[in-house]
C-alpha cells in the first residue's frame, strides 16, 4: 500500500508542476498529462513546445501583435490585415489606420 501511495504522490506532483509550466504556454492540461507521465522530461516538452494561443491567432504583419485567425484588423495597432492562405498579410496599397 505504501508503494501505491508513493506513486500517487509522484504522479500528482509531476502533474501539478507540469500544469504550472503549461500555464505560460496556454497548455495546462497537456502540461499536467506530460508532467504526470514523463516528469521533468514532460515539463521540458511543454516548456519548449508551441504556444496554444498562437494556433488560434497569428502575428500581425504591422506590429507583431496577435490577431485572431480571420479577423480583419489588429486590436493592437488598428491596422487592416488581409488573410492569404491562412496567413496575415499587409493589404496592397498605402497603410491604413482604422479609427474608432
Amino acid at each position: 500500500m505504501d508503494d501505491v501511495m508513493l506513486w500517487v504522490v509522484v504522479l500528482g506532483l509531476g502533474a501539478a508542476v507540469g500544469a504550472v509550466v503549461g500555464t505560460s504556454k496556454h497548455r495546462v492540461l497537456a502540461g499536467a498529462i506530460w508532467g504526470a507521465l514523463l516528469g521533468p522530461l514532460g515539463w521540458l516538452i511543454v516548456a519548449v513546445g508551441p504556444d496554444a494561443a498562437e494556433r488560434r491567432a497569428k502575428r500581425c504583419p504591422h506590429c507583431v501583435g496577435l490577431v485572431p485567425v480571420g479577423q480583419g484588423e489588429c486590436a493592437h495597432c488598428n491596422r487592416r490585415v488581409v488573410w492569404v492562405r491562412g496567413e496575415p498579410r499587409k493589404p496592397a496599397g498605402p497603410a491604413q489606420s482604422i479609427s474608432h
